[in-house]
C-alpha cells in the first residue's frame, strides 16, 4: 500500500486521535503532508510544521529544528493501519486510529 503522493503542493490529509498524554489524549488531530512538509494541526488550531527528510513507498520521515531541540515525525502506512509517531525533546507519542480524509 502506498500512502504518499509525490505531487508538490497538494496535501494528503489524515485525521487521528492524539497520543499526547497531557491535556489532549484522544482529542482529534489532523496531519497534512506532501513531498516537502508535514503539518501537525491540533484541535485548538496550533500548528507545527516539519521539513520532509525522506519518503519511501510506505513511510514519511520529517523533522523540525526548534529552539529547544529537534522534533521528529514518522508516518507509517501499513496494510491495515496508518501510524504517526512523534519524538520531541520532552516526550514521545503515537497518534492512533488515523484515517485518510
Amino acid at each position: 500500500m502506498t500512502g504518499i503522493s509525490h505531487s508538490s503542493g497538494d496535501f494528503n490529509k489524515l485525521k487521528c486521535e492524539s497520543g499526547v498524554v497531557i491535556d489532549v489524549l484522544g482529542v482529534p488531530k489532523r496531519w497534512h503532508y506532501n513531498d516537502q512538509e508535514v503539518i501537525e494541526i491540533y484541535a485548538n488550531g496550533y500548528q507545527r510544521v516539519y521539513d520532509v527528510q525522506s519518503i519511501t513507498e510506505d513511510t514519511v520521515l520529517a523533522f523540525e529544528n526548534a529552539d529547544l531541540g529537534k522534533y521528529y515525525v514518522t508516518i507509517s502506512f501499513g496494510d491495515k493501519d496508518i501510524k504517526v509517531s512523534v519524538k520531541t525533546p520532552f516526550a514521545s507519542y503515537s497518534d492512533i486510529n488515523c484515517k485518510r480524509l
